[in-house]
């Protein structure tokens, strides 16, 4: 008897004990239709902390589940739900907010931010998009959290890559395990690379061969799959029937599941990245889903949303143990808000939610330590970068490149960065040419079945650039004429329906065809003839002056000099004019010049300088005879 009695005291301490230092949270959970996933990650973190009576917790939760695209009743079930919560005196301590997107999940956000309400979310978006809690305060900041879901950060692997492998165009394909709503402007944003994103449009084949086929056109030879593995086959299968594998093209697979990719592929390289759980936290993973049953695929979104039910439930124990919870927290219903009666709260939910020391289940959350964590805060896991290639359906090799940690602005870490070459889609230019000689030469002999001058261009334009380049014929051989129908033929044709990048030819560059492609600065001017000659060499000689005239004509010059010059004297010495046989007639003049044979050689070696001869000749046939020189040495 007096056993039963100790035993009911001992009891009776024990649950005394307890009720001291046992929390109980009142958790109000809004989650979507579509993310069971998240809701059973939720009722393991329930279940581990009822099996845990050491925690010091219990939790009560009301769930709210609803349809992200009708907002209205969303909100009015969430604010019946609430209403009730408040009735029954089970104020919620956290509202843990698991809706992804859309209208409704923003729909929640203006609800919590509106009535003041402690807040845990899980939503898709980076800082800002999050309309509806844009704007917040510094007190707001820390009561009203978001973390990013694996989904929304395994993207972000991608700009990445691009920027690794220096892509210049891409296609990004997604299926509905992501949301991309918010990267098409942010995801490569500051990149130059000209990309598509686009969701999978179906999972029949034929359909997304028609939506390949759409991107191709596009000239884009890059293309990313981000979803499931089963969504990863089917465009590969999709992709392998198009013949979109080999050096044009490059493929890369990144998907949450953990399994290998497989595909139908007759011959395919895909470069495929999955995350993989830290080192410090694989025996918590396997314990957790071998005694919590937490079964749920990708196994990394199961591991996030357990973590942060976990965490949310020991943040506010940690704030109310600690006696920071406030004790006259005020709460509204939806009815009495009307816009400006929003609760003012003072409490440092995101302390105390950065500094649980809980192990993570798959990986640790990043939490900026002065921004708010609104769009910066993730579960920062790793990824395994892999080269995986099939032939003929079946997996014959998979060769390790390296890995990447989770985050925004995180590089690629690679075991062998040259290697990493290997996997991008070859620049591969599609030329079509006329046959022309000496320009372009058909010769089967030569590396691209052609030789000549324009070959020889493209190949030094080639090594600068790094590409390479495919060459073939014009269908109808010809140059490109328009006719009266405004129809084009020959290479103009196939450049401007997108048959060929470029045309390598000696081609005129005319008004009509600069209207409908782009021309290079001419290489080649075709106005007149022009012979080219080798460089005669001259040699050096101190009379190199006398080649200015011919031989003959010197010989000319010096004839004449010597006919003028004894002609002049004969003149003189029996001219009856001259002054030698006047001397009395012209003793009074001052210049008085007898022409000897001597004095008749030096006049008509001085006429020739600019200085002139001096005093001509008395007589007249002297005159006459000077000045015919003069004219002589004139012209």
């Amino acid at each position: 008897m007096s056993i039963q009695i100790l035993n009911l005291i001992l009891f009776s301490l024990v649950r005394v004990i307890d009720s001291q230092t046992t929390q109980n949270i009142n958790v109000l959970l809004i989650n979507e239709e579509n993310n069971a996933l998240a809701e059973k990650s939720f009722d393991v973190a329930k279940e581990y902390v009822r099996r845990n009576p050491s925690l010091g917790l219990a939790v009560d939760p009301v769930i709210v589940v609803g349809n992200r695209s009708d907002a209205k009743a969303f909100l009015e079930n969430v604010c019946r739900k609430y209403n009730d919560m408040l009735s029954a005196k089970k104020t919620p301590h956290v509202v843990l907010d698991f809706t992804m997107t859309g209208v409704g999940s923003e729909t929640i956000k203006s609800f919590t931010a509106a009535l003041g309400l402690p807040t845990i979310s899980g939503s898709f978006g980076q800082a800002g998009d999050l309309r509806q809690w844009r704007n917040l305060n510094t007190n707001q900041t820390k009561f009203l959290l978001q973390v990013m879901p694996p989904a929304d950060i395994l993207p972000e692997a991608i700009r990445a890559i691009v920027t690794k492998q220096d892509i210049t165009n891409a296609a990004i394909i997604f299926d509905e395990f992501f949301v991309m709503d918010h990267k098409y402007k942010s995801l490569l944003q500051n990149i130059p690379t000209r990309h598509v994103i686009t969701p999978v449009k179906s999972f029949n084949k034929d359909e997304i061969k028609t939506q390949l086929r759409s991107l191709r056109e596009l000239d884009i030879v890059n293309f990313f799959v981000v979803g499931s593995l089963k969504t990863i086959k089917n465009v590969l299968d999709a992709a392998d029937e198009n013949q979109y594998f080999g050096r044009k093209t490059a493929w890369f697979a990144l998907s949450l599941d953990k399994g290998d990719i497989s595909c139908g592929c007759k011959d395919a390289t895909i470069v495929y990245q999955r995350p993989t759980p830290d080192a410090t936290s694989r025996d918590r993973l396997g314990k957790i889903k071998t005694t919590y049953s937490m079964n749920g695929e990708p196994e990394i979104t199961a591991a996030f949303y357990f973590d942060l039910s976990l965490r949310t439930f020991l943040a506010v124990k940690s704030l109310l143990d600690s006696g920071k919870w406030p004790n006259d927290m005020k709460y509204i219903t939806c009815d009495d808000y009307d816009g400006k009666n929003t609760p003012n709260r003072t409490l440092d939910l995101k302390t105390a939610f950065h500094e649980v020391k809980e192990t993570p289940t798959y990986a640790p959350v990043f939490i900026p330590e002065d921004d708010p964590m609104n769009g910066r805060s993730y579960m920062e896991f790793s990824t395994d970068l892999s080269a995986v290639t099939v032939k003929d359906g079946a997996s014959i090799g998979s060769k390790a490149l390296g890995t990447w940690k989770a985050g925004l602005s995180n590089p690629l870490s690679l075991t062998d960065p040259e290697n990493m070459s290997d996997y991008s889609a070859q620049l591969v230019y599609r030329i079509v040419t006329v046959e022309q000689q000496p320009f372009i030469i058909r010769d089967d002999a030569a590396p691209k079945g052609f030789k000549g001058y324009c070959i020889d261009l493209i190949e030094e334009i080639r090594q600068i650039v790094k590409f390479d380049y495919e060459i073939t014929l014009s269908p109808d051989g010809n140059f490109g004429t328009m006719d009266e129908n405004g129809n084009w033929n020959g290479i103009i044709k196939e450049l401007m329906e997108k048959r060929a990048d470029i045309g390598l030819t000696s081609l005129s560059v005319m008004a009509e065809r600069e209207n409908v492609v782009d021309f290079t600065v001419p290489y080649y001017d075709l106005v007149g003839i022009t012979i080219m000659m080798k460089l005669p060499r001259n040699p050096t000689s101190l009379f190199k002056f006398l080649t200015v005239l011919e031989n003959d004509v010197w010989l000319s010059i010096l004839g004449a000099y010597f006919f003028t010059s004894l002609l002049m004297w004969v003149f003189d010495k029996w001219s009856p004019y001259s002054y030698q046989n006047n001397r009395e007639k012209y003793k009074d003049d001052e210049e008085k010049r007898e022409f000897t044979l001597k004095e008749c050689l030096w006049f008509c070696m001085t006429s020739l300088t600019p200085q002139g001869g001096g005093e001509a000749p008395k007589n007249l046939s002297g005159r006459l005879l000077a000045a015919t020189w003069w004219l002589f040495g004139f012209i």
